[in-house]
């Protein structure tokens, strides 16, 4: 973490035990790296086969390991992984590091997979607020995308709905209710901060009530649905500008169609961006392929929404 950052998190329960054996593992590969001979490759389990991807060559197959790594590995290890950006964030995508220097930024908990993630390097107004999914992602770990997303901001934040009630209940301990958790939202920006939002699958239910709230600059929301529970996440008091709204579907997905489908009815159709791919994960086709500094560069444009408008 970059001595100049600011960070701080929310966890929302004591660790269950397959966290703290998780945490177990990471302990196990810090050792390695100042020991070499703590973990024996060939042993085979789980702290073996991720020293082979530690020290070995970069391998497609071992694509969930490094995935692991990326959630539960703490930023020695994942330094170590990364070797100073001369290897790519994932093994089977053509994504390297913005520079060296980005490695500064890991987030320094996520290892412990927080509810709430909160990481500023200026009191600077780009703020983007990250709604993930029901895997707790962004369909890639949360730990990879910070990397490509921070240097386009001078704060991120993260949301996860551990519970799956799509925070509609809060989240426990912090905010008892969604109002509640707009605005402990608020308590972390400035006034003048300039609100970008993005969310993956069931994220986006949250993201876009949250975005009718606050005056937010501009949204992306992947493979979102409209409708939960019979509930829709439109409040027809409310009409987001169409040009700060991307709708985000897999043109060939199946699932994704199905979530197209009640948007289609709504003013919100002109916002459809179709990408060409069967798979629900819209935003990692989008990274796969290069498009993500247009989606930052897009997300974080200057703006004169701002949160202080939400007092005016």
């Amino acid at each position: 973490m970059s001595s100049a950052a600011r960070y701080s998190r929310h966890v929302v329960a004591p660790l269950a035990a397959e966290a703290r054996q998780r945490l177990r593992v990471n302990q196990k590969l810090q050792r390695h790296l100042r020991e070499p001979t703590t973990v024996d490759p060939a042993e085979g389990g789980l702290p073996s086969r991720l020293v082979r991807v530690l020290d070995g060559p970069v391998n497609a197959a071992d694509r969930l390991l490094w995935e692991w790594l990326y959630c539960y590995a703490s930023s020695e290890v994942l330094r170590h992984l990364l070797r100073d950006g001369t290897r790519p964030l994932l093994p089977d995508l053509e994504l390297k590091l913005p520079d060296a220097g980005a490695l500064q930024h890991l987030l320094p908990q996520e290892r412990f997979t927080p509810a709430l993630q909160v990481y500023a390097t200026s009191d600077g107004p780009r703020t983007l607020i990250c709604f993930t999914g029901n895997g707790q992602k962004l369909n890639v770990p949360v730990q990879l995308f910070h990397l490509l997303a921070c240097p386009w901001f001078d704060r991120v934040i993260y949301l996860r709905d551990a519970q799956r009630q799509n925070l509609t209940q809060g989240i426990p301990g912090l905010a008892p209710d969604f109002d509640a958790l707009v605005d402990v939202l608020c308590r972390h920006m400035p006034a003048q901060a300039q609100i970008s939002v993005v969310s993956v699958s069931s994220g986006g239910y949250a993201a876009m009530r949250y975005a009718q709230r606050v005056p937010v600059h501009r949204v992306a929301l992947f493979s979102s649905p409209l409708i939960v529970r019979e509930r829709s996440s439109i409040d027809e008091r409310v009409q987001l500008e169409l040009s700060r709204l991307r709708l985000y579907f897999g043109d060939s997905c199946h699932f994704d169609k199905k979530l197209r489908a009640p948007w289609k009815k709504t003013v919100y159709r002109h916002c459809f961006h179709l990408i060409e791919t069967e798979s629900h994960a819209t935003l990692t086709y989008l990274l796969a392929n290069g498009a993500y500094e247009e989606l930052f560069a897009w997300l974080s444009q200057p703006s004169r929404q701002t949160l202080a408008s939400r007092a005016a």
